[in-house]
């Protein structure tokens, strides 16, 4: 796995980041809320992030997205 270089995003960001993070879990089903699959979407955001997407809204987007498929 490659490591995401968490320097690239200010405070307000990762609080940003956080809330995106906690309203995508909310919209699964209790017994879905694995802390592995919490953590593996962390990544994918941390990931997007970390590549220039910044929008809330698309990042949302992005993650129910591949929630679909997993």
């Amino acid at each position: 796995m490659r490591e995401v270089n968490l320097n690239i995003l200010d405070p307000e960001e990762i609080v940003r980041l956080k809330g995106v993070l906690n309203e995508v879990v909310l919209t699964l089903p209790e017994q879905r809320r694995s802390c592995a699959l919490q953590a593996s979407v962390a990544e994918q955001l941390l990931k997007l992030a970390a590549n220039g997407e910044k929008d809330p809204i698309r990042l949302k987007q992005h993650l129910l997205q591949t929630l679909k498929d997993i």
